[in-house]
């Protein structure tokens, strides 16, 4: 999508309405839709831009040789040192969300209402009245400032729940198991694995066919498989720049939550639907899906 910030929209027509005239046009040739079009480009919460992907921002915004009007002065200060008009180095770049790039959480809408965005195609779509009330409207709905557990959810017949993004289907000599999982910090062992568990059950986040309504069913209405698999690493934290293990949980602790959590699943749906992996094991991990969308869950901000 960032390639459509370079265009120059014609001079009857606003740069941020003509934007989004292309988005919508290019993900409605795709089959999508436009809430479509806002939940997927809510994925740049996390993530980096090169400076030329929005240096026309803070030069030549419509061809006025100015910065653009929607952009906080703050952020075109900033992005200005990094990002010369000319000369500049080709491999600086700078995060989609300025103020907690590092954190899965709902901070880069805050931003977009407070002209931070930037891409000028995501700073478009929070202020076009076609997809304004689309935007807001679904991110005040889901939960982002959840840290520990990510659940992928996708439409098809199975969902997910897991912790590492770059995992998502198990493979055990061969034999494949199962996919993906919670991982685990000393902390886990107070958590209530109840809350967490119905909240992964009841979640709406399927489409409802017969209503239209894009996220309206749970994964049990909609009498889908849940695939569950410990995430086999350490829980780590950064003081500095340095990474630090001693929240880890130890593996003696691990093993019998895990088997817990499964249970629980299982005893609170069907046992048949809920599938889960090998502890311990070397596990190939792989994944086919359409359109996902990754849900992060804490159970210690659930069981408050």
């Amino acid at each position: 999508m960032e390639k459509y910030q370079r265009h120059q929209g014609c001079t009857k027509i606003s740069l941020n309405q003509t934007l989004v005239d292309q988005l919508l046009k290019l993900f409605s040739s795709k089959g999508l839709t436009p809430e479509d079009l806002v939940v997927l480009s809510g994925a740049h919460t996390i993530g980096f831009a090169h400076c030329k992907q929005f240096v026309s921002r803070l030069y030549d915004y419509k061809g006025t040789k100015k910065p653009d009007p929607y952009m906080d002065p703050r952020l075109f200060k900033v992005l200005k040192m990094s990002c010369p008009q000319f000369g500049g180095n080709v491999d600086i770049v700078a995060p989609f969300d300025v103020t907690t790039p590092f954190s899965f959480d709902n901070a880069y809408y805050g931003n977009l209402e407070a002209k931070l965005g930037l891409l000028a195609s995501d700073q478009a779509l929070s202020l076009d009245p076609r997809t304004k009330s689309l935007w807001f409207k679904i991110w005040q709905r889901i939960n982002l400032s959840f840290s520990r557990l990510l659940l992928l959810l996708w439409r098809k017949w199975e969902a997910v729940l897991y912790c590492d993004p770059n995992v998502v289907s198990v493979e055990v000599e061969g034999r494949i198991v199962s996919a993906i999982g919670p991982g685990f910090t000393n902390q886990t062992l107070t958590l209530h694995v109840s809350e967490l568990c119905l909240k992964v059950l009841n979640m709406r986040l399927f489409p409802n066919e017969e209503t239209g309504k894009t996220w309206d069913l749970s994964v049990v209405q909609k009498n889908y498989e849940v695939l569950l698999v410990s995430q086999f690493t350490l829980h780590g934290i950064l003081k500095g720049n340095k990474p630090d293990f001693h929240v880890a949980m130890p593996p003696e602790k691990v093993k019998p939550f895990y088997a817990s959590l499964v249970e629980k699943f299982q005893k609170a749906y069907k046992q048949d639907a809920v599938k889960d992996g090998v502890f311990g094991a070397m596990m190939k991990v792989d994944l086919v899906n359409d359109g996902p969308v990754t849900m992060h869950l804490d159970s210690a901000q659930l069981s408050k």
